[in-house]
């Protein structure tokens, strides 16, 4: 396929960008990529799109690669297939995705699939999720030339989720797509449903254990924040990193917190969750609050937002509330001064709240009140806390000094 008919299109492409409110940097990595396009003399070496983005990644810094991955996804999406690009539609090269490249048959499916769910009260994220994961398997499938589902066959099921021998895909996945056959099962004509739902494999679900701070780390941390005579954190670090600390609530919630909700006098704070859209209700630790009184105090800028931790905006003069990178680039530093090593993954904020559980649990708190503190709707995402729990994990453990094996054993192959 000739990749270059593209060219005569991207005055359209660059249109569409801008109607849709996409960021400048990706209108401007769009016209540079398509000038290169034009200005290319090696076009013999470059096959297809994923040739071309290759290419592409000598020249540009690896900080815009994700970018410029999106961007040949739009330039091939429409080349192929009319389709321009949307706001917040997710698009990889090579990869058939999104709903308006599906055949009548297959968008027909999902639209009688997004009426019949739309009303059973899900949250915006969930419904979001369950129309994405049926678009991308029925996209899978027409990739295949398979644009009815009388013609999928078990292999083809099967092939989504392991492909040479390597699990592609994970529990998650099955269940949404069970809930999605299943719902249109209910439609005239739709007998291939069984079928299918009967081909989806069972996957076990399993996740790593979580990673926490050691009760060395954990103290490291709290002594370069709170310590008497330490200096060079201001207020609002102090209080923001508490929250994470001692209320185990997330990044988002933290970041926008606002001044109506925490309550000095009743010691508690009371919110909406960003990510579940439930209140929440939690205590505020004196450590924690002390911290919030100073920052407001001593630290906050004298304005109108409702926000509590603010950043001052880049015209000097105004002020908006704190974004979580800036967040998460504040904690790198306390990590830094603390010497806790680690991953990018091992020093994220979310370690934070994986430590307050922990500690709960620890001390034997209740797992219903841990749930309930920590703002989760499922209890068995306790269970994930639990296995991450070295101390509670020994616990469970039964001595091997039961049971008659030489203790020789125990000792082969630690000398010589």
């Amino acid at each position: 396929m000739n990749i270059y008919n593209i060219e005569g299109k991207g005055g359209t492409l660059l249109n569409a960008l801008e109607r849709e409110g996409f960021r400048k940097e990706t209108w401007s990595l769009m016209y540079d990529v398509i000038q290169d396009l034009r200005n290319d003399g090696d076009r013999d070496e470059i096959g297809d799109y994923m040739d071309f983005y290759e290419l592409e990644k000598r020249r540009y810094p690896g900080y815009k690669h994700k970018m410029l991955q999106s961007v040949i996804a739009y330039m091939e999406q429409y080349d192929k297939y009319g389709v321009l690009p949307l706001l917040g539609e997710k698009c990889r090269i090579g990869v058939l995705s999104g709903r308006r490249v599906l055949c009548r048959r297959y968008r027909r499916y999902v639209d009688q699939y997004e009426k019949m769910i739309s009303g059973q009260g899900l949250k915006s994220s969930t419904f979001r999720h369950r129309i994405q994961y049926a678009v991308h398997f029925l996209c899978y499938l027409q990739s295949l030339g398979v644009c009815n589902l009388h013609k999928v066959s078990e292999q083809v099921v099967l092939g989504y989720f392991h492909r040479d021998g390597r699990k592609q895909r994970g529990e998650t996945i099955v269940r949404y797509l069970r809930i999605f056959f299943r719902t249109i099962a209910h439609l005239p004509r739709q007998g291939d449903c069984q079928r299918i739902l009967r081909w989806l494999p069972h996957l076990r679900r399993h996740h790593h254990p979580y990673p926490f701070f050691s009760d060395h780390e954990m103290a490291a941390l709290k002594g370069v924040l709170y310590s008497e005579g330490v200096f060079g954190y201001s207020y609002r670090d102090r209080a923001m990193v508490g929250l994470a600390l001692y209320t185990g609530m997330r990044t988002s919630d933290i970041v926008k917190l606002r001044l109506s909700e925490v309550d000095m006098e009743r010691d508690m704070i009371t919110f909406v969750q960003e990510k579940t859209s439930e209140p929440q209700r939690i205590p505020l630790q004196p450590v924690v609050g002390r911290a919030i009184y100073e920052y407001v105090k001593y630290e906050r800028p004298r304005c109108e937002e409702p926000y509590i931790f603010l950043r001052e905006k880049k015209n000097g003069k105004e002020y908006g509330r704190l974004s979580t990178s800036t967040f998460y680039s504040m904690v790198q530093r306390v990590y830094d001064a603390a010497g806790i090593p680690g991953s990018r993954e091992a020093r994220g904020l979310h370690v934070l709240r994986h430590n307050f559980a922990i500690e709960l649990m620890n001390k034997d708190v209740s797992a219903v009140m841990i749930q309930s503190l920590l703002g989760h709707r499922n209890p068995g995402v306790i269970e994930s806390y639990l296995e991450s729990s070295t101390d509670l994990l020994r616990s469970c453990s039964l001595s091997v000094e039961r049971w008659p094996v030489d203790r020789e054993i125990f000792n082969f192959g630690k000398h010589g």
